[in-house]
């Protein structure tokens, strides 16, 4: 079993005795808020109102085209496009205007994850097949970007693990015209596993086809992908639905309907459809309602002419859609229509769309846990999704701080230290009063295990929904602890190889971590065990030491011996110099040789220095380098010194060793190469 199952198991095997306290959906329904796109400003702008239209605010207010507000799972937050810098990317924001966030460049679409900690996107950069653009992931604060499949359509599944994604397109094939083709995918939501659900191909002369977003059964036991089929002049020539298991089993075709589907009512059990035009000239968009299987359509009484852009209100009895001035120049505007068509109540008057209705908060209970962290180490599971952590004497508002809990938040309620483990090594920050003062911030993500590090006991208020429980661990022992981060900064550390690492080592125990060192110089490293058995004691030697990607050991080795402090912290904070002790040879690659070999090097000291060959009685061979260097490190091809095998004269030496010296100042450096002809 892996530390992370191990952690997982430890989650599941701790409750958490927490008060659980349910909002009132009746209550907060008359507090929401619906998003849109406006020009009424003469650009788009996101706007919002109250659901009787009343109280428009201009959320944006910026230069730049921004549209496409999607409101989070939670309803505070709300992600959008913009091409406020030139291209159209994905931003977020608070759902009164503030904290505007990147989070992707060149993104066309755009769907939050279920739980709101993540959104998929498709940045249209044809990262995997053709010209056919990819479907990404990234965090809900901008981290952790990573793509998962090539693809036109997705839709996340209601857990939140797999994504649905459709494509289709054109491909060569041995007949005279080019086949059609369509190919629908569940992917996990990292990417790494993808089962076929559904494929097809087609020859249709001068035709083109169109996938739209796929809809999961709310149970997730199902998922619905749709195409369309269009003539030359785009006009609807037909589509296909085909509903299958995510292992692609059990398809079935639905009815033939003439509609590209719009969105799954919040009871999960109807499909909201706007009939296609199939005839060339003006044409009048009709709404339609069926069940999951396509049948029992119902389509809408005429209060829906013309409505676009079309979705379901929280409560499922509204459907909430535009009229755009293209289809009734006289009509534009956000209507209300009621579910069955009965009636139309115009919202606003001026050239608005892309509604966004605010989810009803009450729909994920509001869970209140109450404990106590220990002092010393332990494992830290989230109890809830955080909205607000408080402990200490402080409350700290995740929500209106990036509304995701981060280690910051962490280090700012008392923890000295915070560790995870990704992709099977440690990550760590360190901070000291409150603040992270090495390491980068992430996020505390549900259902993982993250080392903290508390000086005193602290009792803790979280308040959010629920995912898991805090694993408070067997206290520390005061001469011991099983988890120890050691950070600080490497001086001088632009002279370094590319690639070079901050090994941190206990000798006692034969331990050892390595860590990358950012571009500020700074690093932040972990030894940890996950079984909770000793890493670090009182007065054990711990060794930085700066690697390089062959192995050498670079700069100046630091020592420090761990204090009782340092043991209370489960930290240490120390620093390491890239300068170089002396000036000194390193192996040359390769070794040996035909015919030509990099003889990497390392100054102390700046200044002239020479770099010659000589054969085994001491003879003269090259004089390969005679300049001015300064100190530093001189190990890749691009500043290691060349040798083709040949002498001064330009004649190829035998096979057999030489001697390579490199002198500077009273510093000398031999080492022996080998040609082999």
């Amino acid at each position: 079993m892996s530390i992370g199952d191990r952690w997982l198991r430890w989650v599941g095997l701790l409750i958490a005795v927490g008060l659980v306290r349910l909002a009132s959906a009746q209550d907060l329904a008359t507090d929401t808020r619906i998003a849109f796109v406006s020009e009424r400003d003469g650009n788009a702008e996101i706007y919002l109102i109250r659901p009787d239209g009343s109280d428009p605010v201009n959320l944006t207010n910026h230069p730049a085209s921004d549209t496409l507000p999607k409101w989070s799972p939670d309803g505070k937050r709300i992600a959008f496009l913009s091409k406020r810098n030139g291209t159209t990317d994905l931003f977020a924001m608070n759902a009164d205007g503030s904290g505007v966030t990147p989070l992707a460049s060149v993104v066309t679409d755009f769907a939050w994850s279920p739980d709101g900690t993540r959104i998929a996107y498709g940045d249209g950069k044809a990262v995997y097949l053709g010209d056919q653009p990819t479907i990404s992931v990234v965090n809900a604060d901008g981290s952790n970007a990573h793509p998962v499949a090539a693809g036109d359509e997705f839709a996340w599944s209601p857990d939140g693990t797999q994504l649905a994604v459709m494509s289709t397109g054109q491909r060569a094939s041995a007949e005279p015209f080019p086949r059609l083709f369509e190919e629908a995918i569940v992917v996990s939501a990292d990417g790494s596993e993808a089962i076929l659900a559904y494929s097809t191909s087609f020859i249709a002369t001068g035709h083109s086809t169109q996938p739209f977003t796929p809809i999961w059964y709310q149970d997730g036991s199902r998922v619905i992908f749709f195409t369309a089929l269009w003539s030359g002049h785009r006009h609807y020539r037909g589509g296909r639905a085909v509903s299958v298991h995510p292992d692609g089993s059990d398809q079935v075709f639905l009815p033939e309907l003439y509609s590209r589907p719009l969105s799954i009512s919040p009871d999960g059990m109807r499909i909201l459809w706007t009939l296609l035009p199939t005839q060339p000239g003006p044409n009048t968009l009709l709404l339609s309602v069926t069940d999951l299987s396509g049948t029992n359509a119902q389509r809408l009484s005429p209060a829906s002419l013309s409505i676009s852009d079309a979705s379901w209100s929280p409560d499922g009895t509204h459907i909430l859609g535009c009229i755009s001035r293209l289809k009734s120049p006289g009509d534009v505007g956000l209507y209300l229509v009621a579910a069955d068509g009965s009636e139309r109540e115009r919202l606003t008057s001026w050239d608005d769309y892309q509604p966004d209705w605010q989810p009803i908060p009450a729909v994920a209970p509001s869970m209140v846990f109450e404990g106590t962290l220990p002092a010393g180490l332990s494992i830290f599971a989230a109890p809830l999704r955080t909205d607000t952590l408080s402990g200490g004497g402080q409350t700290i508002s995740v929500a209106e701080d990036g509304g995701v809990l981060m280690a910051r938040h962490l280090i700012r309620l008392g923890s000295t230290v915070c560790v995870r483990l990704v992709d099977g090594h440690w990550e760590a920050v360190i901070g000291r009063e409150g603040r992270i003062v090495f390491g980068r911030d992430f996020p505390i993500e549900a259902a993982r295990g993250y080392v903290i590090n508390l000086l005193s006991p602290i009792a803790i208020t979280v308040v959010g929904t629920a995912h898991g429980t805090p694993a408070p661990a067997s206290p520390a022992s005061p001469s011991a602890v099983w988890a120890f981060a050691v950070a600080g900064r490497v001086e001088d550390a632009t002279i370094l190889p590319e690639g070079t690492r901050v090994r941190v080592r206990n000798t006692r125990l034969s331990r050892a971590v390595e860590a990358a060192i950012e571009s500020d110089g700074s690093f932040a490293a972990a030894l940890v065990d996950g079984d909770q058995q000793v890493t670090v004691g009182e007065g054990d030697l711990v060794v930085l030491e700066l690697v390089a990607r062959r192995g050498e050991i670079m700069g100046r080795t630091t020592a420090l011996r761990v204090s009782p402090d340092d043991l209370r912290n489960a930290s240490a904070v120390a620093s390491v110099s890239a300068r170089p002790e002396r000036t000194h040879l390193l192996p040359n690659y390769p070794n040996p040789f035909n015919p030509e070999t990099w003889i990497p090097y390392v100054l102390a000291d700046s200044g002239e220095m020479t770099i010659r060959v000589f054969d085994t009685r001491g003879t003269l061979v090259r004089t390969l380098i005679q300049a001015v260097r300064p100190a530093g490190y001189y190990t890749d091809r691009g500043s290691a010194v060349y040798w083709n095998g040949s002498n001064d004269a330009g004649e190829t030496v035998a096979s057999g060793v030489y001697i390579v010296e490199l002198c500077q100042g009273s510093s000398r450096s031999v080492r022996r190469v080998a040609i082999g002809r």
